[in-house]
């Protein structure tokens, strides 16, 4: 044990009279040196933080007006009971937008209608992201076996024929996963605890 301790104070000795043997003009380099890493690694890390909290509104965005878009059509199509029309919506749209993940209407009843699961919509899905009366939209982040997902809520005419359900992907829709944990969400992402596989139009 004290030979191990002479051999640790040596070493710390000798690192000393290395420390003290640098001029000082090579620390006062060492020092601006350390200075302009340490402000490169903060701006980096808060730009960083910044893009990713823009992508993520701007994510937040269009899943918001896909959403809107697919209540406004799906109204005349639920008036008319027009069901064919109703899910060729739904595979169009995910045809169309490879980061929306899948698509599923309920009724005012909160039944589901239609949807782009390749056998039902699973059931944790259908207990989380629940829109309120008046409420234009609702947006949740989910934590699932495919990754984070933004599930984008919004009423059919007005919540009288029922509720828009869509989610998007975060890294498809970013295709930067570093971005992620960065991303500075307001509360922790919901955890689904079953998932029924990809949507059957992907």
């Amino acid at each position: 044990m004290s030979d191990h301790s002479s051999r640790a104070r040596r070493w710390l000795r000798r690192f000393w009279q290395w420390i003290t043997g640098i001029s000082i003009r090579y620390k006062l380099l060492g020092m601006v040196l350390a200075v302009i890493l340490l402000l490169g690694l903060a701006v980096t890390a808060q730009v960083q933080a910044q893009l990713a909290h823009d992508l993520r509104q701007s994510l937040e965005e269009r899943g918001i007006a896909l959403a809107r878009d697919m209540a406004d059509d799906a109204t005349d199509l639920i008036l008319t009971q027009n069901i064919f029309g109703l899910n060729q919506k739904l595979r169009a749209t995910l045809e169309t937008n490879p980061d929306v993940r899948y698509v599923f209407l309920l009724d005012a009843q909160g039944q589901v209608r239609a949807h782009s699961f390749p056998n039902r919509v699973p059931p944790d899905l259908l207990a989380v992201n629940r829109l309120g009366p008046d409420q234009p939209w609702r947006v949740q982040i989910l934590d699932s076996d495919e990754g984070l997902i933004t599930d984008v809520a919004a009423p059919i005419f007005e919540g009288k024929l029922g509720t828009v359900r869509l989610g998007l992907s975060l890294i498809a829709g970013w295709k930067q996963p570093w971005l992620l944990p960065h991303a500075g969400f307001c509360s922790p992402p919901w955890r689904l605890s079953s998932w029924a596989g990809w949507p059957c139009c992907s």
